[in-house]
């Protein structure tokens, strides 16, 4: 038999080669790769350090707000109950204020009807008084008129009297007969 041939021999050297490249590539792959990750390792550890303060002062004003956040929510809530119970109040002045006006109104309106009631019957009074004094007027002026003649003598008495009866005869036409005063200046006529 004979022995393997160069190629083989060629083939079988390449081969080694081949797998020693690769080791040796593996190998670096497996340090570069270690090194990276403990490269990554202190920039994760040197970030840590650097972040830690950052990342508490975040925390403590994260608690900070949600505490000026739950203050604010229950002033916003005393204020909220503020404002209701000051409408309610309002509400409830008004509704007072409003049966106030209506009793007022009412009020206002029978001291109103009892004063338009009172001026009636004052201006009734007084037309009425008017009245009698006009018709007394005439009265006083006819018995004046009357004893001015009464002394002049009787005959005048009986020509006034005729002169009455002619022109009262006239009136009852011109004038009303409760016009007595108008009777008393036809007299004096």
């Amino acid at each position: 038999m004979a022995g393997p041939s160069t190629f083989q021999t060629i083939v079988a050297i390449a081969n080694g080669i081949l797998s020693i490249a690769a080791t040796v590539l593996l190998l670096a792959i497996l340090v570069g790769g270690f090194i990276a990750w403990r490269a990554a390792r202190r920039a994760v550890v040197a970030a840590r350090v650097q972040l830690t303060p950052i990342i508490s002062s975040l925390s403590a004003a994260a608690r900070d707000l949600e505490g000026m956040t739950g203050k604010l929510r229950g002033q916003v809530d005393a204020i909220s109950d503020t404002v209701g119970e000051a409408t309610d109040s309002a509400r409830a002045l008004l509704r007072g204020a409003e049966g106030r006006l209506k009793r007022l109104d009412y009020t206002i309106g029978a001291a109103q009807d009892e004063v338009e009631d009172a001026l009636t019957d004052i201006a009734a009074l007084a037309r009425g008084l008017r009245a009698g004094a006009g018709a007394l007027r005439g009265f006083w002026r006819a018995a004046r008129d009357y004893d001015d003649l009464g002394d002049a003598g009787e005959d005048e008495d009986e020509e006034l009297a005729r002169r009455e009866r002619g022109r009262s005869v006239e009136a009852d036409d011109d004038e009303p007969r409760h016009a007595p005063h108008a009777r008393a200046r036809r007299a004096r006529d």
